[in-house]
């Protein structure tokens, strides 16, 4: 553990451990969140969702929800 976090979490399935590390922070800074927006479909899901920006957050809707998500 540092600074109180854990770095890594072990799960089991059954006799199998898979043991997943924690992520470095991403640095936001240099996305340019406006080339997310608009309404996208996914072919293997047949599902559709939506990207739109609101005070400076990048929000999302999958078709059907009635508002978008932070």
């Amino acid at each position: 553990m540092e600074n109180d976090q854990a770095n890594e979490i072990k799960i089991l399935q059954g006799d199998r451990p898979t043991i997943a590390n924690q992520r470095e922070p991403v640095d936001l800074s240099s996305i340019n969140f406006i080339d997310y927006i608009g309404r996208f479909y996914s072919p293997e899901l047949d599902i559709s969702y939506s990207f739109k920006l609101e005070d400076g957050k990048l929000k999302s809707k999958i078709e059907g929800q009635q508002k978008f998500l932070d």
